[in-house]
Formats: structure tokens, sequence, C-alpha cells
């Protein structure tokens, strides 16, 4: 899943592997980027909100943000992913 805003800065990608998300490369906003690490580590089934994760936790809403809450503020890039290896 792919989401650009040239005009913001913004470039978010997240690689999905079923109903999970295994990576995400976040570009100027990365509010959501420890969200996106919990969901990430914690291997949770994002099948209900899999449409709106892009738009991060607020865009998805206290009930289907979960425990994970909304992350940092902030602006800047950062990339976050499981090694296959680390799953074992």
């Amino acid at each position: 899943m792919v989401l650009r805003d040239p005009k913001r800065g913004v470039y978010k990608r997240l690689v999905l592997e079923g109903d999970k998300i295994c990576g995400a490369v976040l570009y100027g906003d990365i509010r959501d980027g420890n969200w996106y690490f919990e969901l990430i580590n914690e291997r949770r089934d994002i099948g209900a909100v899999r449409s709106q994760l892009l738009f991060g936790a607020a865009g998805i809403g206290a009930a289907g943000a979960g425990a994970a809450g909304a992350g940092a503020a902030g602006a800047g890039a950062t990339s976050v992913g499981v090694n296959a290896a680390d799953q074992a």
C-alpha cells in the first residue's frame, strides 16, 4: 500500500503479508511510526481497518487504533520492518 502527497512532502508505504503489516517506510509525516511499529511487532490482524491504514491511527479512530495509540508526533523519515528469520 502506498500513499504519496508531493505537495505535503509525504510518502508512506506499508508492506503487508495477509492481514498483517510486515514493514513500513515513512517520509515526511512520521507521526504514526510508533503505531505501525507496534502493529508490526505485535503481528496484529489489521483486516478490519486495512483500507484506512495509510491514514494512521487518528484516521481509524480510537476503536480501530486499539491500545497502540496514535504514535509520536514528528516529521522526517523512518523505516521499520520484521525480518522473516525473527518471526520463527
